[in-house]
């Protein structure tokens, strides 16, 4: 008989145990072969997958599994057999995140909630000075805008125009900061920090920003939304106050699942969107974001089957390590054969974690060349079978690859002839 174990439904309830729990069987090499193991179309070149993620079918099969699971006695599995896998799940993810003390995570639907909560939670007032950079994500860029419309609170940009090298971007931080310290209406009160920023895709120097403004005196929302499956992470090391990553984009988790870090000092003031029966210190902190309602935990269950395919696959730094090597590898392609410049040159390569970012043959500011560019991403979706995220960024448009295990090196020459003839095509009919 299989040993269970907390993580399992039917360690709780052994009644559960008449649903077959989804077994995870050998894996295929990274490349085209590991296809087979997603739950994608076949007919597709998906070179966008970790935008809203790409689901193993091993997880979509156990994300069904606790979703039975829960309907088969709701009342007892809600109410008595869902905390301990809420809290059994969290302590089995949180090495990937290194933090010491789990009980300062819990799970939230994504990275923009994550920033939401901690933003709606703290108290700003006119003087106060948010940071954020020209490249933050649009969601929480707009989140940021939205607080300080409410509070008065100003926001600051700090610009990143890439291609740049890292020194680059910690000087214009250091000058930004210089310039909110000389201002006499405005104290710098909190930052975002991306890790990996979105658009265009790239690692930033965020250890080092985090320290320097940490210094100033400034809360640091350390944004991870990119950064489970691409880089090491370790929370207690980076010394910021808050954190959030997505595990449904780079680890393979349901979509709607990611985690949010609020250091234990600050547990009295960080609350929940949604205020529920958990709003009382006796009950904790923990208890207010467990429970907000009731609601469906199956994406954060998957998080289990997400681990279980890493470990299968050989583990996180194989991942990593592949999606590095393969982006690397796939900008000197698309370059060499097709004229697409990388956005990061061999002497930024720390700048590159699993995505590749190539410049487009298209003049920004021109009619036509802006039109194609807009459209371009939907005309890839809808029309062409295939992915990819194009955006203009410093005078220049690009296009964002993700380096997904189940891609290898003749994807991206595959995509670079139908990128090549679909913006000829879009020019010629424009």
């Amino acid at each position: 008989m299989k040993t269970l174990c907390p993580t399992d439904p039917a360690f709780h309830d052994k009644d559960l145990s008449v649903f077959e729990k989804p077994v995870l069987g050998s894996l295929p090499p990274f490349g085209k072969q590991m296809r087979s193991a997603f739950a994608l179309n076949p007919d597709c070149l998906f070179m966008n997958g970790a935008s809203v993620g790409s689901l193993p079918k091993y997880v979509v099969e156990s994300f069904e599994y606790y979703s039975r699971c829960s309907e088969y006695n709701p009342d007892k599995f809600l109410d008595y057999d869902m905390r301990p896998l809420f809290y059994a799940t969290l302590e089995r993810i949180n090495p990937y995140v290194g933090c010491k003390d789990f009980s300062q995570l819990t799970f939230c639907p994504n990275g923009s909630n994550a920033l939401n909560t901690v933003l709606r939670s703290l108290d700003f007032d006119k003087g106060d000075a948010i940071v954020r950079f020209s490249t933050t994500y649009g969601g929480c860029y707009n989140a940021i805008s939205y607080v300080c419309d409410r509070t008065g609170a100003t926001p600051v940009d700090i610009p990143i125009n890439l291609p740049c090298s890292n020194q680059e971007i910690l000087d214009g931080a250091k000058a930004a900061i210089e310039r909110i310290a000389c201002n006499p209406d405005l104290k710098l009160k909190f930052a975002v920090v991306d890790m990996i920023s979105s658009i265009p895709g790239m690692v930033l120097p965020y250890k080092k920003l985090v320290e320097m403004l940490k210094e100033v005196g400034a809360l640091v929302f350390l944004d991870g939304a990119h950064a489970l499956g691409q880089i090491d992470i370790n929370i207690d090391e980076s010394d910021c106050d808050f954190f959030t990553t997505n595990t449904h984009k780079w680890f393979y988790s349901k979509r709607g699942s990611g985690l949010l870090y609020v250091a234990k000092k600050y547990h009295n003031i960080i609350q929940p969107l949604t205020i529920s029966w958990a709003y009382k210190p006796s009950q904790g902190w923990n208890e207010a974001f467990f429970w907000q309602g009731t609601n469906d935990y199956s994406a954060y269950l998957s998080i289990n089957a997400a681990i279980d395919f890493v470990e299968q696959a050989g583990g996180i730094q194989k991942i990593q390590s592949y999606g590095h090597n393969l982006a690397i590898e796939a900008g000197a392609l698309l370059s060499e054969l097709y004229g697409f410049e990388p956005i990061s040159d061999a002497l930024n390569e720390e700048q590159v974690g699993s995505m590749v970012n190539v410049k487009l043959p298209l003049q920004a500011g021109n009619p036509r060349h802006d039109k194609v560019g807009e459209i371009l991403s939907q005309v890839l979706v809808t029309k062409k079978r295939s992915s990819g995220y194009a955006f203009r960024h410093n005078g220049a448009w690009w296009i964002r690859l993700c380096a997904m295990i189940y891609l290898e090196k003749e994807d991206f020459d595959e995509f670079g002839k139908l990128l090549t003839n679909t913006i000829d095509e879009l020019l010629a009919e424009s």
